[in-house]
């Protein structure tokens, strides 16, 4: 085991060999207390996440799915390892997640594949709310699922281009892709409601800003705010670079940018309220907890910022390639990382005083 320590921060790197060797009490406390931002609101809504917390366990996609037990840091086990999945998301009693070969259904207990569905093209983990898995295609199709089966019920064809995962809105789905559209449908029957043309395609997702209005991404630099009822716009910004998966964090629309500098936005009004710059482009989801958001990148930097200046307060290199980081409950962050081969994730704690 490795560690460096300062007056704040000490980082604990968990080797394989030593896992088991480590205090289980300690471990169990700093990584077995479950993120609440991580949480979807309700048991009947979820978005793709990565990794995904449970009360027991952590789930983390890349090359498979593996399942690391939330006490002791250790491996449960690995699925699918010859498929390269995106984000898990929670279900009733499954983790369902897309890749090249469809959508897969995976036994949160012992990782058996309830069910498969082979969509003619690589697919995007879906988004869930009320039994449905509403799922985007690289071929250009938006179809709802089961969630209990896969079973298909309905399908919509909007381009010949890749569509991305959906925004949820009150009965309507958000969504865009490859020919610069941004479509919002009727979730119970696929219906078109309205579309909206863009100046060039979406980077990734809509995401949504309040239950009134989504903010979209374009690779012309472009950040757009529409109204989720008819597509409208409501505002627009411009940047000299592209905004990766923006998130929405405490009434903060944070972009970060392919040139490495990550910006906050007013969500109501566009304006400018923060920018910092980081050593490279943001790779994992961005989390909050409290006045500090949490952020990885690419150069496997681990980042603590001020959520209302952007000021770092602690950044820390971590060996190796990142894979997706969490917030603990007990002043320590769960970072996982892989040595080159995305089918070896191995987590890494950092204690903070937060």
């Amino acid at each position: 085991m490795r560690s460096s320590d300062s007056s704040i921060y000490t980082l604990t790197v968990i080797d394989d060999m030593e896992i088991e060797s480590i205090n289980k009490s300690i471990i169990g406390v700093l990584l077995g207390l479950l993120l609440s931002i991580l949480t979807p609101a309700s048991a009947q809504q979820a978005y793709p996440i990565n990794p995904v917390v449970t009360a027991d366990y952590y789930f983390l996609s890349g090359q498979g799915i593996t399942r690391f037990d939330r006490s002791s840091g250790s491996v449960d086990w690995q699925v699918l390892g010859r498929e390269q999945l995106h984000e898990p998301v929670l279900a009733r009693e499954t983790i369902i997640t897309g890749g090249a070969g469809g959508v897969f259904a995976i036994d949160q207990e012992d990782g058996h594949v309830h069910w498969r569905q082979n969509l003619g093209s690589p697919a995007f983990s879906p988004v869930l709310t009320n039994g449905i898995a509403y799922v985007a295609t690289q071929g250009g199709r938006l179809l709802a699922l089961s969630e209990v089966d896969g079973m298909i019920r309905w399908s919509k064809e909007l381009s010949d281009e890749w569509v991305y995962p959906p925004a949820l809105g009150k009965g309507l789905l958000v969504t865009g892709g490859g020919d610069a559209l941004v479509w919002g449908l009727d979730d119970s029957s696929g219906e078109l409601r309205w579309q909206h043309k863009l100046d060039q395609e979406l980077v990734y997702s809509p995401v949504s800003a309040s239950e009134h209005s989504v903010i979209v991404t374009t690779f012309s630099g472009a950040v757009i705010a529409l109204k989720i009822r008819d597509g409208s716009e409501i505002w627009s910004r411009h940047f000299t670079t592209q905004s990766l998966a923006p998130t929405v964090i405490d009434s903060r629309v944070l972009l970060p940018g392919m040139d490495g500098i990550l910006r906050a936005l007013d969500p109501d009004t566009g304006r400018l309220l923060w920018q910092q710059p980081l050593d490279g482009r943001i790779v994992t989801p961005l989390h909050g907890r409290g006045d500090l958001l949490l952020a990885l990148t690419e150069e496997g930097t681990l980042y603590l910022l001020g959520a209302d200046s952007g000021r770092i307060r602690h950044r820390e290199r971590i060996e190796g390639s990142p894979l997706g980081c969490v917030f603990l409950e007990k002043n320590a962050v769960l970072v996982f990382m892989s040595r080159g081969n995305k089918s070896d994730p191995y987590p890494v704690l950092v204690k903070v005083d937060m």
